[in-house]
């Protein structure tokens, strides 16, 4: 039948969106305590089993922060003379440099499209299979 929303392996229409299975299945929480002078600020998210089995694709960490600071340490170590430090040092932020870019083209050109293509999965409660629907 045309127009119906069912599993393409199993027929079942018990179907649901992977986002919305996800957003109903995450909460997230913020705690504050006081105990005289003192506050503690907590804060986190649960999600059961299911929302977490769907969740949307992450974006890569980038760390070009601790490749300046790597940087940095790297010349001051030539500048003070310790040379094996410097080098490795240097071939850290190399290393870390490479990540972060790989990360930021990642986060720029592939995550959106695997987004919008996590937007568009359906799960099926019944047999358990993801699929898309554009």
């Amino acid at each position: 039948m045309a127009g119906r929303f069912v599993c393409p392996k199993c027929g079942s229409e018990n179907i649901q969106k992977c986002s919305v299975i996800y957003q109903q299945g995450t909460v997230s929480h913020s705690y504050t305590s006081t105990s005289g002078d003192y506050t503690v600020n907590t804060s986190g998210e649960e999600s059961t089993e299911l929302a977490q089995s769907v969740a949307p694709p992450s974006q890569k960490e980038t760390h070009w922060g601790k490749m300046i600071v790597a940087g940095f340490f790297a010349v001051a170590s030539v500048a003070d003379g310790y040379i094996v430090l410097a080098i490795i040092l240097g071939l850290l932020a190399v290393g870390l440099f490479q990540t972060s870019q790989e990360a930021s083209e990642y986060n720029d050109k592939q995550w959106p499209i695997d987004y919008k293509n996590w937007q568009n999965t359906y799960f099926c409660h019944r047999c358990g299979n993801y699929f898309r629907m554009d």
